[in-house]
């Protein structure tokens, strides 16, 4: 059994989300805004990664810590989308 605790954050992406949505901090908006789509390919290619290798893995507990980190990682892509979505919708050109 994995010690893995999947987690399930909530992000409210229902309001307009602006680009710079951290006034406080710009920079912090627009990095994160940029690793938020880099994010999206990265996990996927992470996801697919696992899933071709999990037929390969025999130990048990090894199985188990693959599959909790598939459904983190993708809690972590839909938010990541989520927020991209939420953001174009905002500035379509991106």
């Amino acid at each position: 059994m994995t010690d893995l605790v999947v987690r399930r954050p909530k992000f409210d992406f229902a309001d307009d989300v602006p680009w710079e949505w951290n006034p406080q901090n710009p920079a912090f908006s627009s990095f994160m805004n940029a690793t938020s789509m880099i994010a999206i390919c990265f996990e996927q290619l992470i996801v697919a990664a696992v899933q071709e290798a999990k037929p390969l893995i025999t130990d048990p507990a090894v199985a188990a810590e693959a599959t909790a980190f598939l459904r983190q990682e993708a809690q972590h892509s839909s938010n990541h989308r989520k927020h991209v979505n939420a953001v174009i919708e905002h500035y379509p050109g991106l």
